[in-house]
């Protein structure tokens, strides 16, 4: 009988982590045509320049903000919650791809966990 009331309250627990999920990704949902629009104007600001000049600076000095934060931008384009130096090597030695990436994310794909 104890491991019956244990196991009601064990599947209670995970309804509720469930219901929280769903909420938070509903909240999240609301966002995603003003995120969508945002995207498009900060991509628009991106130049050839700018993404030879943060290889220039990863290179030569490797500032470990610097590699925290591409590192978790690379991550979220490819939808995982990490990403290598190999990933940001791959995204920003050819401008290109990152502008294509970025030009075709779709944001309502991503995991919440990830994001």
């Amino acid at each position: 009988m104890k491991k019956r009331a244990e196991l009601q309250e064990s599947i209670k627990k995970i309804d509720k982590q469930i219901e929280l999920h769903e909420d938070a990704k509903a909240e999240f949902s609301k966002d995603l045509p003003t995120m969508k629009t945002n995207l498009a104007s900060l991509v628009e600001k991106i130049n050839e320049k700018q993404v030879k000049k943060i290889n220039q600076i990863l290179t030569k000095k490797s500032p470990g903000t610097l590699i925290d934060g591409i590192e978790s931008f690379v991550a979220v384009l490819r939808n995982h919650k990490a990403a290598t130096n190999v990933d940001v090597e791959l995204y920003f030695h050819d401008f290109s791809r990152l502008i294509y990436k970025l030009d075709n994310i779709d944001a309502g794909q991503l995991h919440i966990e990830v994001v």
